[in-house]
């Protein structure tokens, strides 16, 4: 979160200044009032003010600006006051308040108190402003957290979900495991469990992308084949043809290019068949499959040169 986007927040602040001593409160200083509350003052009729009124503006003045001139005696005054935090947090969880404040609140926390609560509150609030937003901030907070207790339960449970989020199954799926190792509920075991059960189609896949990215075309393969005969996701077959492309199984590799645009056409599935029946011999049906795709214009930049290449052949052959 970039905290100076919230320095707008200054300008829903009143300033007092204080003839007199108010407890902790020194006399000749500027002491902040959200304008929402002195409204109700003058509506109210009040003579006197609050003062956590001032306490519940200071964390934002500080937050906000750390030049601020009072802001020693600001912290001064915050510092006498017993359990500050836990009146902060009340305010923090007050569903009345705008949540731009309610964050400001918990990012003072975060940044003043070591108190891993506050940091989990901070992230739960970026979530509730920003959603899907909030995701990457979160993800760097949640692995510091985890770089520096590797028992931290729930940064390895959120780090999980953010990451299933941004279909990173690889990630997702080891620090869920990592999880599971730690927490002993019950119904929350289950819960992941059944996440990473559902999951496994997806982390499979991610994993083969990866190791057909490195050339390791076995450990792709031995991942790719496991529960073959009940596989329901046609980019097992396609990412098993390629594995045989490029281990030089031209039958097998046609064989599961078939299966795999059974469903869907795509253009790189379609170019991956085409590769296929052109490394089985058939080259006037891989010249076929590649005009209609270019035909329907849903082709690969590689398509054309792909065709013009086979075309080349054709001619050389037929001559």
């Amino acid at each position: 979160m970039n905290i100076d986007s919230f320095k707008y927040l200054l300008s829903e602040i009143f300033f007092i200044d204080l003839k007199e001593e108010k407890g902790t409160f020194k006399k000749n200083v500027d002491y902040p009032v959200l304008i929402k509350d002195m409204r109700n003052i003058v509506k109210e009729n009040k003579e006197d003010i609050d003062a956590k009124l001032f306490l519940k503006a200071m964390p934002i003045v500080l937050a906000l600006d750390n030049n601020f001139k009072h802001k020693n005696t600001y912290q001064d005054a915050i510092k006498t006051v017993k359990d500050f935090d836990k009146f902060l947090l009340h305010e923090a969880l007050n569903k009345d308040t705008d949540i731009e404040i309610r964050l400001i609140y918990a990012y003072y926390l975060k940044e003043n108190y070591e108190d891993i609560n506050y940091v989990y509150l901070y992230v739960s609030l970026l979530e509730e402003k920003y959603k899907e937003k909030a995701i990457d901030e979160a993800i760097e907070i949640f692995e510091k957290i985890y770089l520096d207790n590797k028992e931290a339960k729930y940064a390895l449970y959120k780090l999980g979900y953010y990451y299933r989020f941004k279909k990173d199954y690889i990630r997702s799926k080891a620090y869920l495991e990592k999880y599971l190792k730690l927490e002993n509920e019950l119904e929350k075991k289950e819960e992941v469990e059944g996440i990473l059960s559902f999951d496994y189609e997806e982390y499979k896949i991610e994993l083969a992308e990866y190791f057909i990215g490195v050339k390791k075309f076995k450990e792709a393969y031995d991942i790719l084949i496991q529960n073959i005969d009940n596989a329901k996701d046609d980019r097992v077959f396609y990412y098993l043809s390629v594995v045989m492309t490029m281990t030089g199984n031209f039958k097998e590799a046609l064989d599961y290019a078939i299966e795999a645009s059974k469903d869907r056409q795509s253009a790189q599935y379609m170019d991956q068949l085409a590769i296929s029946n052109y490394n089985s011999g058939n080259l006037d049906s891989a010249i076929a499959i590649l005009e209609k795709q270019m035909k329907k214009e849903d082709y690969t930049p590689s398509t054309k040169e792909y065709l013009e290449k086979m075309k080349e052949q054709r001619e050389i052959i037929n001559k």
